[in-house]
């Protein structure tokens, strides 16, 4: 297959680097979008290397920073008002376990926590995409207003306690979150994220209620560097852990997958990830006013690869993409 012309689509590339943080696109099936898995992946031989480039401008990065909450609610689970309301994160190992039972089960729906994205007077930016220290780095800031629905069980100094969240109880009212997105290609040159050096600044001690019984008082003696450590792991890993791809057997992986663990497609220590579009397209529904009870396929790979750049002269990000399309179905159907 000859490469595509230059694909320019910036919110189809955004959702891979603002965290969230992170979709896989149409990747292995989608409810309503018509594809699903293509049985045993689309063949590596057949990827073909710089097929397109998804870019963004520096103009396409202002339009999405200027309203992160349309952009990160589809992914959480919606905004409101700018607004979006998620489950905390769950961490039930360490020695100050969070949202989790007195069994060390998580705690289904935790909190929930609601963000405040909307940009008051005299804020700061809420979203901030920015190079990195290297070219294929992304230096991301999100800050925002924290509010905790409910209180958060924590388990501090081996009491069952609980946590309240108000950022705009004391000092400043923003929680901020800096990351580092690092984009880097496997052995299958497919490229992922992986976030790193991941921190949590601007939580104050007034900031925080907690509840319990007396010996919970002591969590006032917590150090606020504690508290805040508490959210970076389990943030930094649903970024790592977002476009992983799921699987119940190693069939249901892409090729270049060398186990299906824990519900994860892994290449060796690391979970296999795309940021694309990878699956079959049925005959039925794309020729279905042209042939009635067609039964081919079209198996499709629109997926980042081969290289990312988020430095680039005069500014924008862009990824490098690779592409594949085949007839997919039985003998017969092809």
């Amino acid at each position: 297959m000859r490469p595509f012309a230059r694909i320019r689509r910036s919110y189809g590339f955004v959702i891979a680097v603002a965290f969230v943080i992170a979709s896989g696109g149409c990747g292995g099936g989608c409810s309503g979008c018509g594809i699903t898995p293509i049985p045993g992946g689309f063949t590596l031989a057949k990827r073909t290397v710089n097929a397109g480039q998804v870019r963004v401008s520096t103009s396409g990065i202002a339009k999405i920073t200027a309203d992160p909450a349309a952009l990160l609610g589809p992914l959480i689970g919606g905004a409101t008002n700018g607004v979006i309301e998620f489950p905390a994160p769950v961490s039930c190992g360490g020695s100050t376990p969070l949202c989790c039972d007195g069994n060390g089960n998580a705690i289904p729906n935790c909190g929930p926590i609601d963000i405040d994205l909307n940009l008051h007077t005299g804020d700061a930016p809420r979203l901030v995409l920015a190079p990195g220290a290297t070219a294929a780095q992304l230096a991301v800031t999100v800050r925002a207003r924290i509010k905790t629905v409910h209180p958060l069980a924590v388990t501090v100094l081996s009491q069952h306690c609980t946590i309240g969240i108000d950022t705009t109880k004391t000092g400043t009212p923003d929680l901020t979150i800096t990351t580092a997105i690092k984009f880097s290609q496997d052995t299958t040159n497919v490229t992922g994220i992986a976030a790193s050096g991941t921190a949590i600044t601007n939580l104050d001690s007034g900031d925080l209620s907690w509840g319990g019984d007396f010996l919970c008082l002591a969590g006032n003696l917590v150090p606020i560097s504690t508290v805040e450590g508490l959210l970076v792991s389990p943030i930094e890993s649903a970024i790592n852990g977002a476009t992983c791809k799921a699987c119940t057997a190693l069939a249901d992986c892409p090729q270049g997958a060398t186990a299906c663990t824990g519900g994860t497609c892994m290449i060796g220590s690391a979970c296999q990830q795309e940021l694309g579009i990878d699956g079959r397209m049925a005959g039925s529904a794309l020729f279905a006013s042209l042939s009635p009870g067609t039964t081919g396929a079209l198996d499709l790979y629109e997926v980042a690869g081969g290289y990312a750049i988020t430095n680039e002269a005069g500014g924008g990000i862009s990824l490098g993409l690779l592409g594949g399309m085949e007839p997919g179905g039985t003998p017969r159907d092809l």
